[in-house]
């Protein structure tokens, strides 16, 4: 907001930067406090386990991390606001992934390392189910309402100027489906930090980036009957085997 007058859309970039260099800082806080050490060697036997461990999301991160290029690849060859669509439903849905996928998987993390650490697996196990019926039943009322009501949503966040009822309209078609994808999510997250807490981060990464390899199938399989919309199931497909895997 305060760039904006002088450097127009570059703000929103060069405040995205901002806001990340100071969230990246706020983990320093409780390092600084408890006087951990910032620094290991190369030799340290803690920094090749290290590098062990997060190998396979950096890699495999190259194509979970395609996946919206791949939406917008098949995209941009649809009719006029199909892009957009996709992007601001996408938009809409990461508050949703932030809320509920992102924050109980952060939530939950804490207890998951502990319980493996004092009881092992079977702790571990009766954390996880407990996780996981948490998810469940925060999740559903709150997608299932968004799902509802996402024209009425669309309507109210955006439907203003150049967009008109026709966009929210294409924007609200596809509310339902990237909810049951933040459901999918906040599942695999759950999933996700169970095995990352056994130091197990090649599998799980690996049948990611191998379901995403899967979507152009999807993608040519719903295009021609549901348009744009095929888009959003193809991603929801891919995150469904994704847990499944």
């Amino acid at each position: 907001i305060v760039g904006y007058p002088y450097l127009g859309v570059r703000a929103l970039a060069w405040g995205f930067l901002l806001s990340s260099f100071i969230k990246s800082l706020v983990p320093l806080i409780p390092v600084t406090k408890m006087c951990w050490k910032r620094y290991l060697k190369i030799s340290d036997n803690r920094f090749k386990e290290l590098i062990s461990l997060i190998s396979p999301i950096i890699i495999f991160g190259f194509f979970t991390r395609a996946l919206p290029l791949l939406e917008r690849y098949f995209a941009s060859g649809l009719s006029m606001g199909s892009i957009s669509s996709l992007g601001y439903a996408a938009k809409i849905g990461a508050v949703f992934y932030m809320m509920i996928s992102t924050g109980i998987s952060t939530a939950v993390l804490p207890e998951f390392a502990d319980q493996f650490v004092v009881t092992g697996k079977t702790g571990l196990a009766g954390s996880y189910q407990k996780a996981m019926r948490f998810t469940w039943v925060i999740s559903l009322p709150v997608l299932a309402i968004a799902s509802v009501l996402s024209l009425p949503m669309v309507q109210f966040m955006l439907q203003r100027g150049n967009f008109d009822l026709e966009s929210s309209i294409m924007v609200a078609r596809l509310m339902p489906i990237l909810m049951g994808v933040t459901l999918c999510n906040a599942i695999g997250n759950i999933i996700g930090r169970a095995l990352y807490v056994q130091g197990k981060t090649f599998s799980f990464n690996f049948v990611g980036a191998l379901c995403v390899l899967l979507y152009p199938v999807f993608a040519m399989l719903f295009l021609p009957r549901f348009d744009y919309v095929g888009l959003a199931l193809a991603s929801l497909f891919v995150n469904l085997l994704g847990i499944l895997g």
